[in-house]
């Protein structure tokens, strides 16, 4: 009886250059058929959920925040607003400056906080948390939250944004620039393109990409997002023990 050949599931050769490089894939048949399993199918004891209540302007003074109604909705546990982290010693998420200005000074960017503080600078930011015992009454108390906003001036396309008169989105990234960086020797640049028999110019435009997992591997004491919830506003989480 011959030995079965071993069946390869992972190639790191192919790996380090994935390109048009066919992998084995592991987990399709369990999804094909049904039998996945997912961080929103599981149900710990003592778990809670958590609402975020997301700013729906894209740039916006927080006038007042009244979270009282909220807070004595069903099942409630806790309702925060940035006060509490920052109550706590909850400061910014750190963010490497890895690029400066065109004068040569540090990075220009809004610090980034868990919750809006003060302001909201994009349609989504995070104002307020709510976390329950189920995740209808964290979804019903979020409706409780009452935020009031004064709209601001914003420019929502990149070129418009660096615009002469263009409203500022940070005030110390003057023409809404955080940084910028060069590459190679712009009068050699120039200088090739003036020689050269054929010019041609055209303009791309390529939409944000970021990679991220629809849903995150759940594990103890970890905080798993479950995707969206009813109101555009709002996005759901599982605390799981």
């Amino acid at each position: 009886m011959s030995t079965p050949t071993l069946q390869v599931q992972f190639d790191a050769s192919s790996a380090r250059f994935g390109a048009s490089r066919s992998q084995k894939r592991l987990e399709d048949e369990r999804l094909l058929t049904g039998k996945g399993r997912y961080s929103d199918d599981l149900e710990f004891p003592g778990q809670c959920w958590l609402v975020l209540v997301r700013s729906p302007h894209a740039h916006a003074r927080l006038a007042s925040i009244d979270l009282a109604p909220a807070k004595q909705a069903p099942g409630v546990i806790a309702a925060w607003t940035m006060a509490e982290p920052r109550a706590d010693g909850v400061g910014h998420l750190p963010f490497p400056p890895l690029f400066k200005r065109a004068d040569g000074s540090p990075m220009a960017a809004p610090p980034r906080m868990p919750l809006a503080e003060g302001k909201v600078y994009y349609v989504g930011q995070p104002v307020v948390a709510i976390i329950a015992q189920t995740r209808v009454q964290a979804q019903d108390a979020a409706e409780l939250a009452a935020i009031e906003y004064e709209d601001l001036p914003c420019v929502v396309d990149a070129k418009a944004a660096i615009a002469p008169g263009a409203p500022l989105v940070w005030p110390e990234a003057s023409g809404n620039v955080a940084a910028q960086t060069e590459y190679g020797d712009a009068a050699k640049v120039a200088e090739a393109f003036a020689k050269a028999t054929h010019v041609t110019e055209l303009e791309l435009h390529n939409h944000r990409v970021i990679a991220m997992a629809l849903e995150k591997r759940r594990g103890p004491g970890r905080l798993v997002p479950l995707g969206s919830s009813r109101l555009r506003v709002r996005s759901c989480f599982k605390f799981l023990p």
